[in-house]
């Protein structure tokens, strides 16, 4: 199944905040108490992530939502 552009790109917006910690998506997922395969799913762009998922996983790499929403317009083409 072909994944949906919005998923791809909040996954890669993901990616960036994750590698910019200097993380695995292990450590990630420890620290966030989820499935390290589910951060490689979101990332991947083959998961629709859940809210509560996205603000476990933003709030273990320590970064507000208006990091996050520059991440995001960043991958849309919103500078």
């Amino acid at each position: 199944m072909k994944s949906d552009p919005g998923l791809t790109r909040l996954g890669a917006a993901l990616r960036a905040a994750r590698k910019k910690a200097g993380w695995t998506q292990e450590k990630l997922a420890d620290r966030a108490h989820v499935d390290r395969t589910y951060v490689g799913f979101i990332e991947r762009g083959a998961r629709n992530v859940t809210f509560l998922s996205l603000l476990k996983i933003r709030d273990a790499l320590g970064i507000s939502w208006k990091e996050f929403g520059a991440l995001l317009d960043h991958e849309f083409g919103r500078h």
